[in-house]
């Protein structure tokens, strides 16, 4: 018989406490975010880190806290007796089993499946002792008759390089576009600094961005040939309401004549300083993102051909080893 560790189950109640502290504290970081002006690095660590954290231990938690209260093996099923009831798996039902670590939490996790392939348990470690109960069902896997496991394991190992591959056009995608917008703010920039002239645009509209604070201006700038560019930007409160008191129709602004779409305001305009914008940040970026995408494309390539990469919860090695024989 294998049951629960109490002090696991202790562990996955804690482990449910920090997550919920940690969203909290995501919230608060997001509300001043909100309300106040930082920069994009500043937001994601108030806020984007300590959730993704809160997800990672809630992970974990819901790993220890749904065990079922034991699992017993016999010579003909095995027998989980579970949160919602009992379930019996007869041994030659059974098709495989592999022991996974949640990508969140690397909690490892026995998951069995039928000759079909479909899931059918999933035993965490806080059984004890886990590793025994995972020499025994698979040894008692590899006694059945007309074994399929290697058939199950393909299927699978082929559908996670799908996943894999949407991820690295994904990422790939996304590092393009981060470099063609660094690209163009730098083109941006340089124009500005050779061929901007003063002018004045038209104002199209006056107002505070929907969190109440962030105060903005809309405004158009039309060249001598006729032709318009747009742009909406954060401006200084004080300066706000100096144009709402004087009712203002017209801004000064510089801007590039034969584009009139790259302007900048002559005063108080709020120029975002994140390391992102700056070539280094923006180009940077987009070279991480491509390694992912590469990295990715590489283990998607290994997972079609029946391998995976795997990270050894106990030691921490990486190796290849054909998919589903991780530990």
């Amino acid at each position: 018989m294998f049951e629960p560790s109490t002090a696991k189950l202790r562990h996955g109640r804690w482990m449910l406490i920090g997550g919920v502290g940690l969203v909290v504290v995501a919230v608060l970081g997001f509300l001043v975010a909100v309300f106040t002006t930082v920069g994009q690095v500043a937001m994601h660590l108030m806020s984007t880190v300590p959730m993704i954290i809160a997800v990672g231990l809630f992970a974990g938690a819901r790993t220890f806290l749904r065990s079922p209260r034991c699992v017993v093996l016999t010579d003909d099923e095995l027998m989980v007796d579970g949160r919602s009831g009992e379930r019996a798996h007869r041994w030659r039902e059974i098709g495989w089993g592999t022991v996974n670590a949640s990508a969140m939490s690397q909690k490892r996790t026995l998951v069995i499946f039928d000759r079909s392939g479909r899931r059918l348990e999933s035993l965490s470690e806080v059984l004890e002792p886990f590793d025994e109960l995972v020499a025994e069902v698979k040894a008692r896997v590899a006694e059945q008759p007309e074994p399929v496991a290697g058939d199950i394991q393909m299927r699978k190992a082929r559908r996670g390089a799908i996943f894999t591959g949407l991820f690295s056009l994904a990422m790939l995608a996304a590092a393009g576009f981060v470099a063609w917008t660094t690209h163009d703010e730098q083109i941006t920039a340089r124009l500005l600094a050779s061929d901007a002239v003063e002018g004045v645009a038209t104002i199209d509209r006056l107002f505070v961005a929907p969190n109440g604070v962030t105060t903005r201006v809309e405004y158009t700038v039309t060249n001598e040939q006729g032709a318009s560019g747009s742009r909406n930007t954060e401006i200084e409160p004080e300066y706000h309401a100096k144009l709402s008191a004087d009712e203002a129709t017209m801004i000064p602004v510089r801007f590039v004549p034969s584009r009139p779409d790259v302007s900048r305001l002559l005063h108080g305009e709020l120029i975002e300083d994140d390391f992102t914008k700056t070539p280094l940040g923006g180009y940077g970026l987009a070279a991480l993102a491509t390694l992912l995408s590469l990295l990715a494309a590489g283990a998607a390539i290994i997972q079609w051909l029946g391998f995976d990469i795997d990270l050894d919860s106990k030691t921490g090695r990486i190796s290849i080893k054909r998919f589903g024989e991780g530990v």
